[in-house]
């Protein structure tokens, strides 16, 4: 048991989210073998894409030895690399049947840092095809550059070659004409401008010649396209990973989900924002059945117990309201009776439900008891009956022929009993009752005691009939202490073992005749 006193189970935190998804564990494992399923899908659908790589060094077009090099960007090179220019080209070189974007579209262009390399990365459908774009790439890029270098180099010696045509006119027209006296000043002149003429010529000349006699060179292949030997995607691996953790994520939402929409009571924060109530105790199904009515001490009804005195010191009467239907609430009514017993000597439980399997697990079958006092047919004290299965507590039993009771509660006949059974028995009374929601005998016996205590099951009562049990309650008068919340029996415990590891006693229950 866990006592909900004092705790806030309203707080939603991570620890109640583990509980919730976990209560739906198998909508996050089927999102996961879903998300497994659709990746293997998607592995099997997609073409697969082979990779080949080529890399390039990108060189300064080499214009002779009195030719600086001049800086190259390889971003602005990767760019004309990925040109439609350059795709367009090599579509008519490798002949295939891709429209110029799906060429560009199939290229990639990295840059290795500190270096004068392009890295070219061409993607197809089939390995060759990966192989031959990759080369494709390369060489066009090469040859573009070679042709643009080419042809500045060719503009150059046009330009130096009309200077020399130029200056050799000048150096014709220079000569000195024959009127000119020698050593005259016209001489003298003449000559100097024929040097200067000279002087320009052998200077174009010494450039002219290293331009036409060195090859033009843009860069070079450094590491040639290799044959892929298998696909670089689809990947299996990886998208059995990421369908694992998209399903994953759906099953994650489906469980929250499907929590959220969930109308019945999983645990007793769900009990107390539906009841408006303290949960007093969380118990286990497997503690509250049969023979496991003991009458050893029972630290959780105990702490009930103390709650409820602690609440309300003059307490006399207690109703048990059962929600949870299967017998949870007859069986915490025994259990509570007896916790009372061990303190005042006086427990009492009345069985004012002909549905109550308490007669049975008590060997009371048959017995006369309630309805037989309310029909007048026997004396109330001679019907009290004893039990030392729960530790001495007095038992008023439904009675013979008790399919009637559910009428008989609700007479002034009842009220009288009742009266009388609080002065005989000096309180300690607990009166095992259906739920106020839908029994209007459990409506009457609420108005006759000091507090009432909802008993639901989880997984099983419904959030709006325990807000109705607790509504109706209020508008009966009737003070709703608390409630109980009963869990499923725990995996692996035998059927009838107490929470301290020990077996109850199976024999036969055991009833006496109470004496006044």
């Amino acid at each position: 048991m866990s006592s909900s006193s004092g705790t806030d189970f309203g707080s939603t935190d991570v620890a109640d989210y583990g509980r919730r998804i976990t209560r739906r564990w198998w909508l996050v494992l089927g999102g996961v073998a879903l998300g497994l399923a659709g990746g293997a899908a998607a592995t099997w659908a997609q073409t697969p894409l082979y990779t080949s790589t080529t890399s390039v060094l990108v060189e300064s077009p080499s214009t002779g030895a009195d030719q600086r090099s001049a800086e190259i960007n390889l971003d602005t090179e990767a760019q004309l690399v990925r040109s439609t220019r350059l795709a367009d080209e090599v579509r008519a070189r490798l002949n295939v049947d891709l429209s110029t974007t799906e060429v560009r579209e199939a290229v990639t262009v990295t840059v290795p840092p500190n270096s004068q390399v392009l890295d070219l990365t061409f993607s197809a459908s089939t390995a060759e095809d990966a192989q031959a774009g990759a080369s494709a790439y390369a060489e066009v890029y090469l040859d573009q550059r070679e042709a643009v270098a080419e042809q500045r180099v060719q503009d150059t010696i046009d330009s130096l070659t009309a200077q020399l045509a130029s200056l050799r006119e000048d150096l014709d027209q220079s000569a000195t004409p024959g009127t000119v006296l020698p050593g005259s000043t016209q001489q003298l002149l003449a000559e100097s401008q024929r040097d200067i003429i000279i002087s320009q010529i052998t200077d174009l000349n010494s450039r002219l010649a290293p331009l036409r006699a060195t090859a033009v060179e843009a860069g070079e292949v450094i590491s040639p396209a290799g044959l892929p030997r298998s696909p670089t995607s689809p990947v299996l691996l990886l998208d059995l990973v990421a369908g694992a953790l998209v399903g994953l994520l759906l099953g994650l939402v489906a469980a929250l989900a499907a929590d959220r929409l969930d109308r019945r009571v999983r645990r007793a924060s769900d009990l107390e924002r539906a009841a408006a109530v303290p949960v007093l105790a969380e118990v286990r199904d497997g503690d509250l059945r049969g023979a496991a009515l003991c009458a050893c001490h029972d630290r959780d009804f105990d702490l009930i117990r103390n709650e409820l005195t602690s609440a309300d010191p003059t307490l006399r009467a207690v109703q048990v309201q059962d929600l949870a239907g299967g017998g949870p609430g007859a069986a915490c009514s025994a259990r509570l009776a007896a916790a009372l017993h061990r303190t005042t000597g006086s427990g009492t439980l009345v069985l004012a439900s002909a549905e109550s399997p308490l007669a049975s697990w008590l060997a009371l079958d048959g017995r006369p008891g309630l309805a037989d006092v309310l029909r007048g047919d026997v004396p109330l004290e001679d019907v009290w009956m004893r039990s030392e299965q729960l530790g001495g507590v007095v038992v008023l039993p439904p009675g013979r022929s008790a399919d009637d009771l559910a009428d008989l509660v609700q007479s002034p006949r009842f009220t009288d009993v009742f009266t009388q059974l609080l002065r005989d028995q000096r309180g300690g009374v607990v009166v095992d009752t259906p739920g106020a929601d839908t029994s209007p005998g459990a409506q009457s016996v609420s108005r006759l005691t000091d507090a009432v205590v909802l008993v639901a099951r989880a997984g099983e009562t419904g959030l709006d009939r325990a807000r109705t049990a607790a509504s109706v309650n209020e508008r009966m008068g009737a003070r709703v202490s608390g409630a109980v919340l009963v869990a499923g029996p725990r995996r692996g415990a035998p059927r009838h073992e107490h929470r301290d590891g020990t077996r109850a006693a199976s024999a036969a229950p055991t009833t006496s005749r109470a004496h006044r």
